[in-house]
C-alpha cells in the first residue's frame, strides 16, 4: 500500500502571525499531535521540504510582486499577514509543491 507524503519541518513553526490569526504555530502543533495520537503518523511517508530558489518562485509569481513581498511586513490585505520570516519560510512550501509535481509526473 502506498503511503501519503507528509512534508514538514519545525522551521514552519517560525511563521509569525498576529494573535488570533488562524495560521499559527499552535495549529501545526495540534495537527502533528493529532496525527501521532491517532496512529496515522506511522503510516505517513515523512519528508523534509526542499527550498525553492528564486527562479522557482519567479515561475509562479511576477518579479515586482516578489520584490514587494521580500520588503514588506504587516497586513498585505485584510486576510494576509506578511511577517519578517515569511520570505525565508515561503521558499520551503514552494519547493515542496515543485518537488511533489515532479514526483507526480514521474509516476505517470
Amino acid at each position: 500500500m502506498k503511503k501519503s507524503r507528509f512534508i514538514y519541518d519545525d522551521i514552519f513553526l517560525l511563521h509569525e502571525m498576529p494573535a488570533g490569526h488562524p495560521e499559527s504555530k499552535d495549529r501545526l502543533i495540534t495537527i502533528n499531535e493529532t496525527l501521532q495520537q491517532s496512529g496515522i503518523w506511522s503510516k505517513l511517508l515523512h519528508m523534509k521540504p526542499r527550498k525553492a530558489d528564486l527562479q522557482d518562485i519567479l515561475a509562479v509569481h511576477s518579479g515586482p510582486y516578489v520584490e514587494k513581498i521580500m520588503n514588506f511586513t504587516g497586513y498585505y490585505d485584510p486576510d494576509t499577514y506578511i511577517s519578517k520570516t515569511l520570505w525565508r519560510l515561503h521558499s520551503l512550501p514552494q519547493g515542496c509543491n515543485r518537488g511533489l509535481r515532479r514526483m507526480q509526473y514521474r509516476q505517470h
